[in-house]
């Protein structure tokens, strides 16, 4: 791949231009600068400005650089307010970190779904292989889980967890004692990486609904309208406006199974 260090060039002038031209309308208008106008505050416009051009053109809007003279009025525009564009690319390289996540999550489920496939024709050494492609892939979901920042991969966790849960099931009525293993090794990497608190961040939709007053046609009296009031000492109906932890149960980690008995 040939880098054209000229274009970028170009483009990083422009959104130093546009940097500069930021200061000097801030100051114009009367608004407070971001860095206070001194000698290192205008090369500090000017890098921002550098920086949030190369972004905007390069990474944000990946703007059709043979169009030259459209490309650099994008870079000064975005020089101009460099402020939002950088904002943005912080918001683009956490988006980008969540994709990964999410492939990740997806990949390992099918790994273990897989592997709960092989489960009931598996013997001996294959039977200990499928426990620890399923412990591997369990510590992927659980530090999954830590780092997501979305419902969206969150949920996915939580549906690979689930078929974790069905596979040391399965694995229980192959053979119990590699199920009790499995188990406990599966228990703790969800505990170490604490995987119960990324599911309370996140209360589901429907258990969590806002009071809503009944819609009538215009000029008919409301049903309560003639009923006495209520005391004083009655409690008024508490609205639930923001998650109330309380309805957020944490999931519990799985069960060991029952060793049969040796007698």
């Amino acid at each position: 791949m040939n880098i054209n260090w000229r274009e970028i060039g170009f483009i990083c002038i422009a959104g130093g231009i546009g940097g500069i031209l930021s200061l000097v309308y801030t100051v114009t208008v009367g608004n407070t600068p971001y860095i206070p106008p001194s000698f290192l505050g205008v090369f500090a416009y000017i890098f921002f400005g550098m920086a949030a051009g190369y972004l905007g053109v390069y990474v944000i809007a990946r703007t059709d650089t043979t169009k030259m003279a459209h490309a650099l009025g994008f870079a000064l525009a975005c020089g101009l307010s460099w402020a939002p564009v950088i904002d943005a690319s912080g918001a683009l390289v956490q988006q980008h970190i969540e994709q990964a996540l999410g492939q990740q999550v997806e990949q390992a489920n099918e790994t273990i779904e897989t592997a709960l496939a092989e489960i009931p024709d598996a013997e001996g050494d294959r039977l200990v292989q499928l426990k620890r492609t399923i412990e591997e892939n369990t510590q992927v979901l659980a530090e999954a889980a830590v780092r997501a920042d979305s419902l969206k991969t969150v949920r996915k966790v939580n549906d690979s967890i689930a078929t974790v849960e069905a596979a040391v099931n399965r694995m229980s009525e192959k053979d119990a004692e590699v199920a009790v293993n499995l188990t406990d090794k599966v228990n703790t990497i969800l505990e170490r990486a604490d995987y119960r608190l990324p599911v309370q961040l996140y209360a589901p939709r429907e258990l969590i609904q806002p009071e809503r007053t009944p819609e009538r046609p215009l000029g008919e009296a409301r049903p309560d309208a003639r009923r006495e009031p209520a005391p004083e000492s009655a409690p008024a109906p508490e609205r639930l406006t923001q998650p109330d932890r309380r309805l957020i149960q944490p999931r519990p980690f799985l069960e060991r199974p029952v060793l049969p008995s040796r007698e």
